[in-house]
This record gives structure tokens, C-alpha cells and sequence, in this order.
């Protein structure tokens, strides 16, 4: 009854900016991706969440099993790596040529400390010799395109401009910039003057990324920067998945009927996993970080959201849900 919901394929209509699926990792892995584009629409394709470089000249397939095309059957997928080892680097790219890709990502933005303090992600922003000399051996020897994803800087948002002529000199497909500092990790408020500034001065095709939760701030972004490849949407469309589809024009749903489409998902997403083997606290915490995103798109969402969080078990989670659902809330976005 619910999979009646799912809408017929629509494409994005012509006069808008391709629209890119970001990754948001812990969320968006191969069965997010599969059930979110079976149940909703309007993105071009999608980013995958970075999959780590490892050492040495082979490794065990099941680390790029997140990418398998087996497992991303239903969407056009970019595989993000991370890493900051040249040889790494193209021990991954040959691996995923192999599994026919034509394209791969760098991740040079990610914030987390951790990672960052590894020199990886946006800790490379604080190294441009490092990135130099990455790139340098590694663009003659690349089986498959490459595009890269960062960030305005790492401590303040006006370093990537003295970056950005290193990175124009490169055969890059796409330049994704996430218009907020590392330090800032995903507070405050975008820098769009900072953008606007690397805007103007990249010379490759360029990308926007940060805080497009609604179909006017699209708008607004698509006015001010006319020239953009195309829009990255990561948590706006997980707070509100039909985004990219009222983006596109799609004929909006009743607020009853977008409440149905998300039971029908989060049902099939929940037991996807589930058959998948993940199960107990580990099924609870991905539908509880889901669910941070999701709730308070609904009425009562913050309450519904502390319930679910102190779910001990499935079978509580499971009722509550039941429950929820049983009382037709509306989805208010």
C-alpha cells in the first residue's frame, strides 16, 4: 500500500543547476542511498561518504563495498575517497576503475578533528605544498576523472582563495566548496561573500555546498551565482526529503501525503538494514541519527525525537514508530 507512494521518475527540469546528494557520514552509505532515491526524487546523483585510503599495494574488497555498483543500482554515484598518500591514493582509484567508475572525489573538507589532525581532509588546507605534490603525482596516473570537495579554509574562510590558483591548474571535473571554515564544522552561518570571491577568481566548473534547506535559498544562490556546475544538498534534503523535487517544480503533496512517503520510507529503510544484519543498538543508532535530522520537520517533532532517543530496544523503537505514524502527524516543510 505504501510503495504506491513512491513517485514516478521525474527529471530535473532543464533550467535549474544539477543537484548532488552530499554525503553525511554514519548516514548516507549504499542502503540510505538505495531506499532515498526509491522513494524520492529530483537529484542528479550522488556523493558517496569518503571511504579511507589504506596501506599498501592491495587490499580487502569489502572496503569498498559501500561503492559496489551491485549496491548502488538505482543512482549515478561519485565514490569520495580521503587520504593523503599519492600511492594510496592510486591504489584506490585503480580498485574503483575496476569496479567502472569513471570518476572519483577527494575529500579536502572534512572537519572532524580527528581526521584533520591526521592531515587528511581539511587539515590538508593547512598543507598546499602537500596537496601540490599529491596531485602532482597522481593526475598522470589516474584510470578515472577527478573532482574535489572542500572548504572555504581551515581556520577562517578566506584561505582558499590563495589555494585556489593551485587547484585551477589541475584537469579537475568539479570543485566542490562547503562555504564555511573547518573550525566552524556545520555552525554559524555560511560565508557567501567568501564564496563569491573564490567564485569569481576558479576557473574550474564549481559547486555549491552549505545550508540549502529550502527551494528559495536554491533560488536565491541560483540568481547570485549564475554560473554554478551545479548544488550539493546534504542535511536540508534529509530534514526534508521532497526538497529536490520542489526544486524541480514537482507538484507538491498534501502535508498527509508527505507524512505517508516518509513512513513508507523510514519502514523500508529500517528494514533494510535489518535484513542487511545490522540489528540492536546498531540498528537503533542509525535510525536515531536519522531520525535527529527527520523529526523536526514534523509536528511535535521534538518531542517525537526525545522519545525515540531514549529507546532501549527494536521492539520499543518499532511501536513507538507504529504509534506515530498511526496518528497521521503532518509533515510541515
Amino acid at each position: 500500500m505504501l510503495n504506491q507512494l513512491i513517485p514516478q521518475k521525474l527529471p530535473c527540469i532543464s533550467s535549474k543547476k544539477p543537484l548532488i546528494l552530499a554525503p553525511l557520514r554514519g548516514i548516507t552509505g549504499s542502503i540510505f542511498r538505495s531506499v532515498f532515491f526509491k522513494h524520492f526524487d529530483g537529484f542528479n546523483k550522488a556523493l558517496s561518504p569518503f571511504i579511507s585510503t589504506v596501506k599498501g599495494a592491495t587490499f580487502n574488497k569489502a572496503h569498498i563495498r559501500d561503492v559496489a555498483p551491485e549496491n548502488n543500482s538505482n543512482h549515478v554515484l561519485i565514490p569520495q575517497i580521503i587520504g593523503n598518500n599519492a600511492d594510496e591514493f592510486l591504489t584506490m582509484a585503480v580498485a574503483l576503475a575496476e569496479c567502472g567508475y569513471t570518476e572519483m572525489n577527494w575529500n579536502l573538507g572534512c572537519p572532524a578533528p580527528m581526521v584533520a589532525g591526521k592531515q587528511r581532509g581539511s587539515g590538508l588546507l593547512k598543507n598546499p605544498d602537500r596537496i601540490k605534490e599529491i596531485l602532482d603525482a597522481v593526475i598522470p596516473k589516474l584510470p578515472l576523472k577527478l573532482s574535489i570537495k572542500t572548504r572555504l579554509g581551515f581556520t577562517d574562510t578566506h584561505e582558499l582563495i590563495k589555494i585556489l590558483p593551485l587547484l585551477c591548474d589541475y584537469p579537475l571535473t568539479e570543485l566542490c566548496i562547503h562555504a564555511r571554515s573547518a573550525v566552524q564544522m556545520y555552525k554559524g552561518v555560511v560565508d557567501l561573500a567568501a564564496f563569491e570571491e573564490c567564485a569569481h577568481a576558479c576557473t574550474l566548473p564549481l559547486v555549491y555546498n552549505g545550508d540549502i534547506g529550502t527551494d528559495a535559498f536554491f533560488n536565491q544562490l541560483t540568481k547570485r551565482f549564475p554560473s554554478l556546475a551545479g548544488i550539493m544538498i546534504g542535511r536540508g534534503a534529509i530534514a526534508n526529503p521532497f526538497l529536490a523535487e520542489q526544486i524541480c517544480g514537482a507538484k507538491e503533496d498534501s502535508s498527509t501525503i508527505k507524512a505517508q512517503r516518509i513512513q513508507a520510507f523510514v519502514q523500508d529503510i529500517y528494514a533494510e538494514y535489518k535484513a542487511s544484519g545490522r540489528g540492536g543498538s546498531a540498528l537503533l543508532g542509525v535510525m536515531k541519527e536519522l531520525w535527529h535530522y527527520l523529526a523536526p520537520s514534523f509536528q511535535n517533532g521534538d518531542k517525537l525525537l526525545k522519545t525515540i532517543r531514549h529507546s532501549g530496544s527494536t521492539g520499543g523503537y518499532e511501536g513507538l514508530i507504529g504509534e506515530f505514524f498511526f496518528k497521521t502527524p503532518l509533515f510541515t516543510k
